[in-house]
């Protein structure tokens, strides 16, 4: 690998700077951090009009504002490690002392990292969005295998990077449903993120879509520890870690990526769960109607 040009060397120092002022707003001047109060009068409504989808779901009391707060606080987290990396790339290109290996290390960590903050954010976005009741879904007919098939493809180094196989089981023949193409691809992507967090490494996960009735049933099979039957209940709820329950550790930040999908699942007409069984991993599902 050829020493960074001088035009990458401003563009990292460019994102070290926005980086720091990022995780400035998220503390005080102590670095103490307060959760932003809730505003009142957050009532929502569904409507459809000229075709397009617009929604909003019920609040749930106390917890919007919490839910926020919870996701910039997790977007301190890569946003350090982006800023670290791009520090340390500052430095390696004016000593020019590192080895190709180390830098490709620290670009794969700055891609994945942005990556994470990226769908943080969108998830964010489309969570103020369906309070505000004024999330717009363009939906068109759609075969789920090839968006499916596009998601995968497109994380497939991120399991390649465990040694994790991931296996596809997608009929040709199933009916199209009715999505909004963006918003669907970000489900399966959300899940299989997941799924590739939580199993270990050489396992494998495996996504498969069939017609139950009149709906499209996409499930994702991971390789990872069995959700408790207390977790399986609320762990779509907004928020909601399994935090301290039976000395248990919290779940890796499915809480509010889960809310938010349920949210965009529903807004589709379709609904999400999970089975889980002790030695056999999980099953997290959602369902879509198909076109009558």
């Amino acid at each position: 690998m050829r020493p960074f040009k001088a035009w990458a060397v401003r563009f990292l120092r460019r994102l070290q700077a926005r980086g720091r002022f990022a995780l400035a707003r998220f503390e005080g001047p102590n670095g103490s951090r307060a959760a932003p109060k809730a505003a009142p009068g957050n009532a929502l409504v569904s409507v459809e009009t000229d075709g397009k989808e617009t929604g909003g779901l019920p609040p749930q009391d106390g917890q919007p504002m919490e839910l926020v707060y919870r996701i910039a606080h997790e977007l301190k987290a890569p946003l350090t490690a982006i800023i670290y990396s791009s520090e340390l790339l500052g430095i390696l290109e004016r000593l020019d002392a590192s080895p190709d290996a180390h830098k490709e290390a620290l670009i794969r960590n700055i891609g994945s990292n942005a990556s994470r903050v990226n769908r943080r954010i969108s998830e964010l976005l489309d969570f103020l969005r369906v309070r505000q009741g004024d999330l717009e879904l363009q939906t068109r007919p759609l075969a789920i295998g090839p968006v499916v098939t596009e998601v995968a493809s497109h994380l497939g180094g991120l399991f390649d990077s465990k040694g994790q196989s991931l296996e596809l089981d997608l009929p040709d023949s199933l009916p199209p449903v009715q999505a909004d193409r963006d918003r669907l691809q970000r489900i399966l992507s959300n899940l299989l993120e997941n799924a590739n967090e939580l199993s270990p490494d050489n396992s494998s996960i495996t996504v498969t879509a069939r017609q139950v009735g009149q709906t499209i049933v996409v499930e994702v099979k991971d390789s990872a520890p069995a959700i408790t039957e207390d977790d399986t209940r609320r762990l779509f709820d907004l928020c909601y870690t399994g935090e301290g329950a039976n000395g248990r550790q919290p779940l890796p930040e499915l809480g509010p990526s889960l809310a938010i999908l349920k949210q965009l699942v529903e807004l589709h007409h379709g609904e999400i769960w999970v089975e889980s069984e002790i030695g056999k991993g999980n099953t997290f599902a959602f369902s879509l109607p198909v076109l009558p």
